[in-house]
């Protein structure tokens, strides 16, 4: 009797021993790093044998969902905001419970920063600080038709000049390990004003920003008085008894509203379209350049 009771302590402390951190003790293998949106893969190693699927119970943080239940030897996770998460296998015949930390490595929001005044053609310096997942930042100017240079697309800082009046939209994009992020994540407003205009103010859009409803109005007497003062420039901005081709894109150019009309006002309802920032083109003819307008809709 006694012998037996010294065997069954001798195996109850080896498999404690066991089953407390030693080499080969079960874990969760997988990585600790992930993309938002994807999925990641883990599962239980060194368990053994006789445990089965129905043994293993996953928990886990609200950013990750486990698919097909929450049992199993093996599981795999939807992934989707940024930040920490994880995961935990409670093994229910050993009383054991492992742990899985990850951080996923998302794109951040996009952050709206104060508006920067400058004069014609005065370059504005502008840096963004380092995220803890970023690795490279990318720059652009939201509309691709106004005058303006921009020194750096790619770095942490950038120099950007406007020879146009008006208040024009920076974007920035932050690079991390899961790519470029598809949608701007920063965003800086530039307000530009003393240079000199080429071009009439044929097309008013207003209210700019705009929540609702965007109305148009189109000066036919400020395009017939321009033209007769400067016919060269004006060749693509013809009064003529035509229909006007008024058109809404974003910033991917996808086409979201059109009116073809022929009267110098018309009206476009934006209350559906989401906050951001879109182009404006008004043609007046055929095979002319438009005139083009920043539209900001913000509810």
């Amino acid at each position: 009797m006694k012998n037996k009771l010294i065997i069954f302590i001798t195996l109850a402390f080896a498999q404690v021993f066991f089953y407390t951190g030693y080499a080969q003790s079960p874990y969760i293998s997988g990585s600790s790093t992930a993309c938002g949106y994807t999925t990641s893969t883990f599962r239980i190693i060194n368990l053994p044998s006789g445990i089965t699927d129905g043994d293993v119970v996953w928990s886990c943080s609200d950013n990750l969902y486990p698919q097909s239940g929450n049992t199993g030897l093996t599981k795999v996770f939807n992934i989707s905001t940024n930040g920490e998460s994880w995961a935990q296998a409670y093994i229910t015949p050993l009383n054991l419970l492992l742990d899985k930390f990850i951080f996923i490595a998302n794109w951040p929001t996009m952050e709206i920063h104060e508006t920067e005044y400058t004069s014609c053609g005065t370059p504005v310096f502008i840096e963004v600080s380092q995220g803890l997942a970023t690795r490279d930042f990318k720059w652009a100017i939201a509309n691709p038709y106004v005058n303006a240079d921009l020194s750096n697309e790619y770095g942490f800082d950038t120099e950007v000049t406007f020879y146009e009046n008006g208040t024009w939209a920076l974007l920035g994009f932050d690079i991390t390990s899961c790519g470029e992020a598809p949608a701007p994540t920063h965003l800086y407003w530039i307000d530009v004003s003393g240079c000199r205009s080429s071009t009439p103010a044929v097309v008013v859009a207003y209210p700019n920003p705009v929540s609702n409803i965007l109305t148009i109005e189109i000066d036919e007497e400020a395009i017939k008085e321009f033209e007769q003062n400067n016919a060269a420039v004006a060749a693509n901005l013809k009064a003529t008894a035509s229909d006007y081709d008024v058109r809404l894109y974003n910033l991917q150019a996808n086409l979201l509203l059109q009116q073809k009309t022929y009267r110098n006002t018309i009206e476009f309802n934006v209350a559906n379209l989401p906050n951001g920032i879109y182009f404006l083109h008004v043609y007046y003819e055929k095979g002319n350049k438009p005139i083009i307008q920043q539209i900001i809709v913000q509810h």
